[in-house]
């Protein structure tokens, strides 16, 4: 009995190597797409996906691909066609020719590797720009070490290249900084991405030169399945006239060669020219602590104070500012106590969180000024317009033409973070 036992215990154990030899050979199975491009060429890893239907490895391809014309690279030899000629690696592919057309735009080959069988599938984009990020690290800090961060804190550089569908580079540059971004949108597998340009450059090809940037934000939809509300939503703040409002373009993402979907390349909400044009009030600051020696001001203690309607905000102690608060503009952003980690911020009285954003470190005077101002609207608002307690209106507190568009464009999308987060 003992020795059945140990050889059942034998036989378990060599299925259990051989299947996991197997399931590990499996894995190293890779395909690798060489593209050519104008002034440069592209690589595109494929991605091994496992579904109830079928396991097979799809290689997603920008719409500059030449199906006819496919150089396909394999992570290993003796993989063979059904039709028992060898799968030379790095050997074009006619994909129109050589693999069967399971539905519109999905292409399926089936290679041999001995008495295994391993699908192939390919799928091409349409229509889209292409932008490629390449870690300058991906092993230390490709993109799981972007991701596997709570708060987006890490991050990296790199180079990019923005391709056209026909092919041609339109701009290919290094990058300062890669890392992540967003709140709730960041907890999601298709996360968001920010990237810092070397130097400014107009990525959206408006022939602006005010749009020319630095800083790029990625913008996942992974809540907008459609692919439309952002879009639409920033493409009507322009048409009424919302000057600032970001300008935007649907592109694919590659990120180390891998596919990661269609994103949304839009201009950061920055104090800039051609993005957000009002005094830079971060500028001022800085070259004021500078000229009196104060030049670390995370260094400085964060202090806590109460406005003029006993609501309670936190500001910079020992901050050099504007002596009149009033002076100048501001930009802050509606935030929460889950996605809240600026230094400068206040409360609103319905228990809204407001941060600030230029100038990110503000005097006592600055952040009262600013709550004072947001609470008396607020106010104003919920009583017919005129604040109850000290009979200031809307209209003078408020642009209310623009307040007016912004609350009917976050209306019209169904913004769930117009009025409760995320919104600057």
């Amino acid at each position: 009995m003992m020795t059945r036992m140990k050889r059942w215990l034998w036989g378990l154990a060599m299925f259990l190597c051989l299947w996991l030899s197997a399931a590990a050979a499996e894995e190293t199975v890779s395909f690798q797409a060489i593209l050519p491009a104008r002034n440069g060429q592209a690589e595109v890893l494929s991605v091994y996906l496992e579904t109830e239907q079928s396991q097979a490895h799809w290689l997603f391809l920008p719409s500059f691909a030449d199906l006819d014309n496919l150089c396909i690279h394999s992570g290993e030899d003796g993989l063979m066609w059904p039709w028992g000629e060898a799968f030379q690696s790095g050997q074009a592919v006619n994909v129109p020719q050589q693999f069967a057309l399971l539905e519109d735009g999905v292409y399926s080959a089936e290679l041999l590797r001995g008495d295994e069988t391993i699908r192939l599938c390919v799928m091409q984009s349409a229509n889209l720009r292409t932008l490629f990020f390449m870690s300058d690290d991906p092993v230390n800090h490709g993109r799981a070490w972007i991701s596997d961060c709570e708060r987006h804190e890490n991050e990296t550089t790199g180079s990019m290249a923005l391709v056209d569908v026909n092919g041609v580079v339109d701009h290919a540059a290094k990058v300062s900084n890669w890392r992540g971004r967003g709140n709730t949108t960041w907890d999601y597998d298709k996360k968001p991405y920010q990237m810092k340009l070397e130097y400014k450059t107009d990525l959206l090809k408006t022939g602006i030169p005010e749009e020319s940037s630095r800083t790029w934000v990625l913008l996942s939809n992974a809540m907008d399945l459609p692919f439309l509300r952002d879009k639409v939503a920033l493409d009507l703040g322009l048409e009424l006239g919302m000057t600032e409002t970001s300008r935007s373009e649907y592109i694919d993402l590659y990120y180390d060669g891998e596919y990661l979907g269609i994103f949304l390349l839009c201009e950061k909400v920055e104090v800039q020219n051609g993005r957000v044009e009002i005094s830079d009030y971060d500028k001022l600051i800085e070259s004021w602590n500078a000229a009196a020696g104060q030049m670390d001001l995370d260094a400085l203690s964060v202090g806590e104070g109460v406005n003029a309607y006993g609501l309670p905000y936190t500001y910079t102690e020992g901050l050099i500012a504007a002596e009149d608060p009033s002076v100048g503009a501001y930009m802050v952003e509606l935030e929460n106590s889950f996605t809240l980690t600026d230094q400068c911020y206040f409360s609103l009285g319905d228990g809204g969180k407001v941060a600030m954003k230029n100038p990110e470190y503000a005097s006592s005077a600055m952040v009262a000024y600013v709550s004072e101002k947001l609470e008396t609207a607020r106010r104003a608002l919920l009583n017919h317009g005129t604040d109850p307690e000290t009979g200031t209106r809307a209209v003078d507190v408020l642009d209310v033409d623009a307040f007016a568009r912004i609350a009917l464009i976050n209306e019209f999308s169904y913004n769930r973070d117009g009025f409760s987060a995320s919104s600057s």
